[in-house]
Parts: structure tokens; C-alpha cells; sequence
């Protein structure tokens, strides 16, 4: 939750606000609600102000070494042959990768078996391993795992093929187009922040964004700027995310240990 703001006065006129408070966030803020009904008690659609698109990342799906599959097609005929079903880690109940597994899951038609870690990070020696058999994971988490062959991308859940992983089919080229999800990275605030400061902000952000030094650490970091900074985009993003992922939820009868 967010403090409330207390507006004065100073002597010119001008409005300025005590307590204001910015967040930077990403998609996940728009999960936190369906999966911790009890302890997250916000609406990110009604309770937080959209200041400014950032830009974005790409999350894909990976299998280890030693599971007998090349491609996506593979993987999914191999965990179709399997009746007791394949074991796919996340980053832990509820997270976006749990729920990204879960629609790839109904989306191809095989059993799972959900691995929940506290993290993507404490799963890998086990994807590593062999222990598991796949998960999605950041692009940079696994880069050095790919340089050496000890995981496989099979798919990239962007909507397009990314500079990272060219050479690496998407979801929606392998008929799988409702795996696809863009990772976002936002600016907001509270809700109710004046129109002055939110057109401030995102001005600044975007002076900001256009750094060579901002551009520079974007791309080691696997970030995509994006080329719509407008608060529309960002409320766009958040309102059809919290409604995409509210109804996995449900349907999938999620809920966090």
C-alpha cells in the first residue's frame, strides 16, 4: 500500500505532495493479487498510477542436457509418452514461470509435475542435474548453461524472436501462441498522482532511457526498451495482464502454500 499524500502549498502557488512514492515494477504485480488474496490487498488496475512504460525481457522454455528432446515438438511428444508426467520447476507457486508452465501444459496437452523453488535460480543444478526436466527461465540466468550445452532453449515465449536467442523458435512459430507473454517493466505510482508530476517523471525517464550508458546496461542485462514510454501503454500491460493471469488462476485452482 502506499501513504496517503497531503498536499500544501508553497508560496507561489505551486502543489506539491508529501510522501509521494514511486515504484518501479513488473508484470508479476499484477499476479500477487489472485495467488495472496489474504495478504496482498490491492488492485494494481484501481490502486496504482501508470507513469511510464520501461521496456521489457524475454523469458523461454529449457531443458536440460540430458532430457531426450531438440525441440519444443520433441518435448512435448516425449512428455505426452510419459503418463506419470514431466517434472517442470518454477521459481514457485504462483510466480509467473509456475503459471506459464501450467497454460504450457494444457496448451500442448501433457501431464505435469509442478516443482516449485523459491526462485528460478535454486532449480537450475537440478534442471542441471537432471532431477527436472524443464522450466522457463530468464535468458541471462541460463546463458552460460547454453554457451556450454548443459541446458537447451526450445522456445521463446516473446511474440517475436529475440537478438539473444535467434536461432530459437517461439512459442506462437510452434502453434503455442497463449504461452506467449510480455515480460514488462513499469513505472507507477499511487493512485490519484497528478497529471504534472506523472508527465515529469516520464519525461525524465525517457531523457533517461535514451542515455548511451542506459542503452549500454539494457543490453548487458538482456532489457529491451520499448518505444512507447505513454502511461496508456503501461495501464494497457497492467489491465490485460491482471485479468490474463486472475483467470489461470481460477481456472487452475492455483494457490500459494
Amino acid at each position: 500500500a502506499f501513504p496517503r499524500r497531503r498536499p500544501r502549498v508553497v508560496p507561489d502557488g505551486r502543489e506539491i505532495f508529501d510522501q509521494l512514492v514511486d515504484l518501479l515494477t513488473d508484470l508479476p504485480v499484477t499476479i500477487v493479487p489472485h495467488v495472496l488474496k489474504a495478504t496482498a490487498k490491492y488492485d494494481p488496475v484501481k490502486d496504482l498510477e501508470p507513469v511510464s512504460l520501461i521496456g521489457g525481457s524475454t523469458l523461454a522454455f529449457f531443458a536440460g542436457e540430458a532430457f531426450p528432446a531438440r525441440t519444443l515438438a520433441e518435448f512435448v511428444t516425449t512428455a505426452k509418452s510419459r503418463p506419470e508426467g514431466v517434472r517442470i520447476a518454477s521459481g514457485g507457486n504462483g510466480s509467473l514461470t509456475h503459471l506459464m508452465a501450467e497454460v504450457f501444459a494444457q496448451s500442448a496437452g501433457f501431464k505435469m509435475i509442478h516443482v516449485p523453488y523459491q526462485g528460478t535460480g535454486p532449480a537450475m543444478p537440478d534442471l542441471l542435474g537432471g532431477r527436472i526436466d524443464g522450466m522457463f527461465n530468464g535468458y541471462l540466468a541460463t546463458q552460460s548453461f547454453l554457451q556450454s550445452g548443459k541446458v537447451k532453449a526450445l522456445a521463446a515465449a516473446s511474440r517475436n524472436r529475440v537478438a539473444e536467442l535467434p536461432n530459437v523458435p517461439t512459442f506462437a512459430e510452434s502453434g503455442m501462441g497463449s504461452v506467449s507473454v510480455d515480460y514488462w517493466l513499469g513505472l507507477v505510482g499511487p493512485a490519484g498522482m497528478p497529471p504534472a508530476v506523472t508527465d515529469a517523471l516520464r519525461a525524465a525517464l525517457a531523457k533517461a532511457l535514451e542515455s548511451a550508458s542506459v542503452k549500454e546496461r539494457f543490453t548487458n542485462l538482456a532489457i529491451t526498451a520499448t518505444k512507447d514510454y505513454s502511461a496508456k501503454a503501461l495501464k494497457t500491460a497492467m489491465t490485460d495482464d491482471f485479468k490474463r493471469w486472475g483467470d489461470v488462476v481460477r481456472e487452475r485452482n492455483i494457490t500459494v502454500n
